[in-house]
């Protein structure tokens, strides 16, 4: 029998068996534990993401924190550049498409590195990076290794290679507060990553290994770390990946000092809070955007604040925006969007109301009006220069913006007509029914945003339709137009500055607290706003004074494209009375051009203008010549009462018809005139908001004159030449009546109607 082995020897034999067994038993134990894995998400729990606003050609405006103050986008990899995406993988796990979360290849070539004190590389793949993003892990312990080689193969179970290279994509460290490839891309290189060059992928893709270190705007020298990471990137991709080699590409250096976009911020702020998108791309052109803050950072600091917008009127996209002087000025209240503040328009609703007198065919651009004092009860409506002009032609009071001629017109076309055209362009007044004839003097608050799109109507199509900020936004339909075309192309050609080389027109609120100015040139319209964001009083702010210089300063900046409007066919030229406007009788002693809308104007011969018999001899009108010696036809100006008496206060010589040699020196003076209510019109018993109405009496007759008003037999009260008497707007008609002291009267058809 031979020798039986010993024991020692019978252990070494089953040795293989056992190591085998364990092995076996290893598999299935982490077979188990791989299948009970549970599904994790790939990002950290409650993680936020930055918000970033591009402008209409996709260049980035602003680049907001997330909310842990880190700037962090979340991109697909789809959208990331190709080079990158390779860059990444040879330098981070080049084995990354093939093992199972854990490359036991670099875990062994680390490990025998570390024994023999040579750096062999580190072991930790792109799955264990996300896993050590992912949990926070501590992965410089036994056990924060071992945990983070177990979430990778937890990552492994669920995801794709795909999905976990855009996790690390994602939540990878750029130095500083930067994570994540596209914020690193945005910040440092100021493109997106998807347009990343070969050589700013080799310099972006070494950086997380060393993010503070590795900043890709240093300059590395050959021999350091930071040299050797470049140039092993460098020999990685040209040698083992087929990349083509290029000195430019060895050498190439970042930007000294990254940059955050940070352009119209509070144009950003309101596109993001427009769309739920990490990613919004607006309507902003960030060419002008740029030039217009360069410029107004140059120009002379007011003593106070501005805004400004910029809308393209045809397709109503807001191309530029600023809200404040300085956004970061916490001391000026610099995050306040100026923009969206009510504040009291002063007269830039003048220009709407003038359209539709037109429209109406109530005046033409050279009717004559009358800028002279006149009481509305205890109120008397001033101009900001104070003082009055007398008589005027239609396009000079609106470029002049005088009050009183633009209270006489509401009165008499439509006393509502503004409130109604507000409501239909969506612009909601805080109790309509407080403002009356006030409303055209900007009693009402709005924003310049509203205001920005009345007057994109104005320059385009005469609709009321919404501005749009993101280049996702539907375009609004048109509706029905609030104004023709010929009456736009009128009231722009009165706002018209050759100088300017745009029609604009001036505001200045009652209080002198917000200085106006509206700009239309071409298919561009600008708004601009001054005032004070504290509401203090530390100077006037007057659209004359403060806006005006500001279009000088922005015009350049802005590089709008001139265009002329096209003249609509319904416009006619028209020969006129130079001084009347009206249509030139034989009398008119001169004669100019005017325009007129065929079958809407009101045209009337010149009556200013009138030629009269006088005897020579006693200076007296004559009504039957008689075939008398001495007579002599003159021509004289028979001018309103209101304006006659308007230049005898003034002091201006007038040379009035002589009285009638047949007349009594009681009656030398004019009768009176109605000039409120209106003749031909019917007036409703209740306003705009249902409430009664009132209609107001007001004539004008010789200086001081005493005038009595009655409708039929019925006395309604007395006024002075050129005050108003309001009585309620009761259903029905009958003969309205002003008479003088001297028994001289007017009267007029007055009819009220209740809606239907």
């Amino acid at each position: 029998m031979g020798d039986c082995p010993s024991p020692r020897i019978r252990r070494l034999q089953r040795l293989p068996a056992a190591l085998a067994g364990l092995a076996v038993l290893a598999a299935l134990l982490c077979g188990a534990v791989w299948l009970a894995l549970p599904r994790t998400s790939l990002y950290p729990e409650r993680i936020t993401w930055s918000r970033l606003t591009l402008d209409r050609q996709g260049g980035a405006l602003d680049l907001s924190p997330a909310g842990d103050g880190r700037y962090r986008l979340k991109i697909s990899s789809a959208q990331v550049s190709p080079a990158l995406k390779q860059a990444v993988i040879a330098y981070e796990d080049r084995r990354f498409p093939a093992h199972g979360g854990v490359d036991f290849l670099s875990l062994l070539r680390a490990a025998a590195g570390y024994l023999a004190g040579i750096d062999a590389g580190g072991a930790s793949t792109l799955t264990m990076q996300v896993a050590r993003l992912r949990f926070g892990l501590d992965t410089r312990t036994l056990p924060g290794k071992a945990e983070q080689m177990l979430r990778a193969w937890q990552l492994e179970k669920y995801y794709t290679k795909d999905e976990i290279l855009e996790a690390w994509l994602n939540l990878a460290p750029f130095g500083g507060n930067i994570e994540g490839i596209e914020a690193a891309a945005r910040i440092r290189c100021g493109k997106s990553a998807a347009r990343l060059t070969r050589a700013e992928s080799l310099l972006l893709a070494i950086q997380p290994q060393s993010p503070e270190t590795r900043c890709p705007e240093r300059i590395c020298a050959p021999d350091s770390r930071e040299g050797k990471a470049r140039e092993r990137i460098y020999r990685l991709m040209t040698h083992e990946y087929g990349w083509r080699e290029d000195g430019l590409l060895r050498s190439f250096h970042m930007p000294m000092r990254p940059a955050v976009p940070h352009l119209a911020p509070h144009f950003s702020r309101l596109a993001r809070s427009s769309s739920g998108e990490s990613v919004v791309q607006t309507t902003l052109d960030a060419g002008r955007q740029r030039r217009l803050e360069e410029a107004l950072a140059l120009h002379p600091r007011l003593d106070g604040d501005y805004s400004l917008i910029l809308i393209h009127a045809p397709t109503r996209e807001v191309r530029a925006w600023i809200g404040s002087p300085d956004f970061g000025d916490a001391a000026r209240r610099g995050q306040v969007d100026g923009n969206l503040a009510r504040r009291s328009p002063g007269s830039l609703l003048k220009p709407f109301l003038f359209a539709h007198a037109l429209d109406a065919g109530v005046i033409t651009p050279d009717t004559l009006m009358s800028d002279v004092p006149s009481s509305y009860q205890d109120w008397t409506p001033a101009n900001y220069s104070r003082v009055f002009h007398g008589p005027v032609r239609a396009r000079d009071a609106l470029r002049m913006s005088l009050n009183m001629p633009a209270v006489k017109l509401m009165e008499q076309v439509e006393p509502g007509y503004l409130h109604q055209m507000l409501a239909r362009a969506g612009i909601p007044l805080k109790n309509p029914g407080e403002y009356g004839l006030t409303l055209v003097l900007g009693s009402a608050e709005i924003t310049p945003l509203e205001m920005a799109g009345l007057y994109a109507a104005l320059a385009d199509d005469g609709c009321a339709r919404s501005l749009r900020f993101l280049r996702s936004q539907p375009s609004s339909s048109g509706g029905v137009p609030m104004w023709s075309p010929a009456a736009r192309w009128l009231v722009l050609d009165m706002l018209a500055r050759p100088d300017d080389g745009c029609s604009w027109k001036t505001g200045t609120s009652q209080n002198l607290r917000d200085g106006w100015l509206a700009a239309v040139r071409g298919e561009y319209v600008l708004i601009i706003w001054t005032g004070d964001f504290r509401g203090g009083r530390r100077m006037r702010y007057a659209g004359q004074e403060t806006a005006l210089p500001l279009l000088s300063a922005c015009l350049p900046a802005l590089e709008l494209p001139e265009a002329v409007l096209e003249r609509p066919k319904e416009i006619r030229d028209v020969e006129i009375c130079s001084i009347s406007g009206d249509l030139p009788g034989s009398a008119c002693p001169g004669r100019s051009a005017g325009f007129f809308i065929a079958g809407v104007s009101s045209l009337r011969s010149c009556t200013l203008h009138q030629v009269f018999l006088v005897d020579e001899r006693t200076g007296r009108r004559v009504r039957r010549p008689g075939g008398r010696d001495g007579l002599a036809a003159k021509v004289y100006e028979v001018w309103p009462a209101e304006l006659a008496e308007h230049f005898h206060r003034v002091g201006l010589p007038l040379q009035s018809p002589p009285p009638w040699e047949d007349a009594s020196p009681a009656s030398a003076s004019p009768p009176p005139r109605i000039l409120s209510p209106v003749s031909g019109r019917n007036y409703l018993t209740v306003d705009s908001e249902g409430n009664p109405a009132r209609i107001a009496l007001r004539a004008a007759a010789g200086q001081g004159a005493e005038l009595h008003w009655f409708l039929g037999r019925r006395y309604l009260g007395k006024t002075l030449s050129g005050e108003t008497l309001e009585i309620p707007a009761e259903a029905g008609s009958g003969t309205l009546t002003v008479a003088d002291g001297a028994g001289q009267s007017s009267s007029m058809h007055l009819r009220v109607v209740r809606p239907r």
